[in-house]
């Protein structure tokens, strides 16, 4: 004979020893009542609700609204400007992780699309001649030198920084001229700005205009 404690209730039961397992129980009851407690909080675990609200403060507005999803992150409410502020945060964390994994080349490549792209609306809304004019395309015409003051644009300068590279049309699209090859040339954002509207025979050397400085052309 052996004593052993039940694992259910605690007491102390003898029974005849044999190979195998030491038992854990007293009776029947007590291994059900363990086997019931067991797959009860287990259940509770994995089949708990994945839905809980809680209160959240939007990181725009500053404002607390109610998340109903446990997973993933919740930044912002339900505003409609709040979720353009948030849709542009993951637009622009999604184009650095992008670059980050494929490079800085076949990041400027889209910028260069969207650049052009741009220009196209504008001169297709004047009913003026389109082309496709890439950045890499000026580049490798005229160089790195700003046709409006001559000097070199470095081309690490990001926009908006006023020496940054920009696409300027020698005759401005606002005055009926094309977005063609032969209509465009590379230019620093600040001489871009100075020139505004005005056809590059009417500005001085240096990039500066009797008009006020303005969008550039």
């Amino acid at each position: 004979m052996g004593s052993f404690a039940c694992t259910q209730c605690g007491v102390t039961f003898e029974v005849e020893r044999r190979p195998g397992p030491k038992p854990k129980y007293c009776s029947d009851e007590c291994r059900k009542a363990r086997n019931a407690a067991y797959y009860a909080e287990k259940h509770r675990l994995e089949y708990a609700p994945r839905t809980s609200i809680r209160y959240v403060e939007c990181e725009f507005c500053d404002g607390l609204f109610v998340a109903r999803r446990s997973g993933g992150i919740v930044r912002a409410c339900r505003k409609d400007d709040c979720q353009r502020l948030l849709r542009n945060a993951r637009m622009r964390e999604y184009r650095r992780r992008y670059a980050e994994k494929h490079g800085r080349a076949l990041e400027r490549q889209f910028a260069e699309a969207r650049t052009d792209g741009r220009h196209r609306r504008r001169a297709l809304l004047k009913g003026a001649h389109v082309e496709s004019v890439r950045i890499s395309d000026l580049v490798a015409r005229d160089g790195w030198s700003c046709g409006i003051c001559g000097d070199l644009i470095d081309d690490s300068l990001e926009w908006p920084h006023l020496m940054s590279k920009t696409v300027d049309h020698i005759v401005p699209i606002a005055r009926g001229g094309a977005h063609s090859l032969a209509n465009c040339q590379l230019a620093h954002l600040t001489c871009n700005s100075r020139k505004q509207h005005v056809v590059i025979e009417e500005v001085d050397h240096a990039g500066s205009s009797s008009e006020s400085a303005g969008s550039p052309s």
